[in-house]
């Protein structure tokens, strides 16, 4: 399989889980994951890095490979854990059709975000 292949289904995955979780959560919650985003580029900086080279020893892909995807998943546990476990805590209620709408949008903007911090 080709990296590009894992790659560009990784950026699809991404947008669709992201923009259907802010469906879900609505719109007020999404500027929550949002922030959450920022904070796992930041921790992104710090462990990325060092995860993706221990990945790419582990699985023999390249280097820059290897810290793409350690930096995603760092990026992704990051927004859940922070983004989405502390939005569903917060109560706002149902999220109205307007609101999931919106929520879907920025979801998808959150998943281009989470690609471009990458």
């Amino acid at each position: 399989m080709s990296e590009s292949l894992v790659l560009s289904s990784l950026f699809i995955g991404i947008i669709v889980l992201i923009g259907f979780i802010g469906a879900t959560i609505g719109i007020a919650r999404g500027f929550v994951a949002t922030v959450a985003i920022l904070l796992g580029a930041e921790l992104a900086l710090w462990w990325g890095d060092e995860l993706g080279d221990r990945a790419s020893d582990l699985v023999r892909i390249s280097e820059d490979t290897g810290r793409f995807l350690g930096t995603v998943v760092v990026l992704l546990a990051t927004v859940l854990a922070l983004g989405v476990v502390g939005s569903v805590v917060l109560a706002w209620g149902t999220p109205t059709r307007w609101g999931a709408f919106l929520g879907a949008a920025l979801g998808a903007a959150n998943g281009a975000l989470l690609i471009a911090m990458a």
